[in-house]
C-alpha cells in the first residue's frame, strides 16, 4: 500500500505543512541573531580617546570619625536584650547625620527668662549669666538698684487671716494661700528637674 503523501512531496516538490516548516526555520534564525548594540560604549579606561576615565567624586566630603569601624559603642543601647552598636564606616551612615551640627537653629529657651536654668546646657547657663551680670552693672551705675526679692516660698511673715470673720478678709487669705501653694509648686518642680539632671551627668 503506498502513501499518498509520498506521491504528492514527489510531484510538488515542497513539504506537506509548507506554512509550518517556513515558521519554525524563521524562528531558529531570530533566536540565533544577535541584534547590535545601538550606544555600544569602551569600557577599558585606557583605550579611551580623550584619556583614563575618571569616576565622579563625591561631592561631600566625609570627616574621619573618632570611632573607627568595627568599635563597639558600649552604654549607647536602650533596648532590653539587644547588644551594644558597632560603629560603622563614615561613608556608611547617610550624609545629613554629618550636618545635624553644621545647623544653629534658635533656641526659644534662651529668650525665656523664666525658664529653669537646669534645663539648658553649660553654654546657654553661662550666656544666662554673663547677661545677668551686664545688667546689674547697669543698674548699679544708673543708681537703679531694686532691692532684693526674696522668694515667697522663703518669706518669714505670717499668712493673711480672716480675723474679722468677713467675705472680704476670708477671700484675701485664701488668695495668699493659693500664691504660697502655687509657688510652692514651682519650686518643687524646680528641684525635681535639678536632680534629675544631676543624676543624668
Amino acid at each position: 500500500m503506498t502513501c499518498t503523501r509520498y506521491f504528492y512531496n514527489k510531484v510538488t516538490g515542497s513539504p506537506f505543512f509548507p506554512s509550518i516548516s517556513r515558521r519554525f526555520s524563521s524562528s531558529i534564525a531570530a533566536s540565533h541573531a544577535v541584534a547590535p548594540l545601538s550606544n555600544a560604549t569602551n569600557l577599558n579606561p585606557k583605550s579611551h580617546p580623550d584619556g583614563p576615565v575618571s569616576a565622579e567624586k563625591p561631592a561631600f566630603t566625609f570627616p574621619v570619625s573618632i570611632s573607627p569601624a568595627g568599635t563597639v559603642l558600649r552604654g549607647l543601647n536602650y533596648i532590653k536584650g539587644r547588644d551594644d552598636p558597632v560603629a560603622m564606616k563614615e561613608d556608611d551612615y547617610p550624609i545629613w547625620l554629618w550636618k545635624l551640627l553644621d545647623e544653629k537653629k534658635s533656641d526659644k529657651s534662651v529668650n525665656n527668662e523664666d525658664s529653669d536654668l537646669f534645663s539648658k546646657s553649660k553654654k546657654l547657663r553661662k550666656k544666662a549669666a554673663k547677661k545677668q551680670r551686664k545688667l546689674d552693672a547697669i543698674k548699679k551705675a544708673s543708681g537703679k538698684i531694686d532691692e532684693v526679692q526674696v522668694p515667697l516660698t522663703q518669706q518669714s511673715i505670717d499668712l493673711p487671716s480672716n480675723e474679722n470673720g468677713s467675705w472680704v478678709g476670708a477671700s484675701v487669705a485664701e488668695e495668699g494661700r493659693n500664691e504660697l501653694r502655687a509657688a510652692m509648686r514651682v519650686e518643687r518642680r524646680k528641684g525635681i528637674k535639678e536632680k534629675n539632671y544631676l543624676k543624668s551627668v
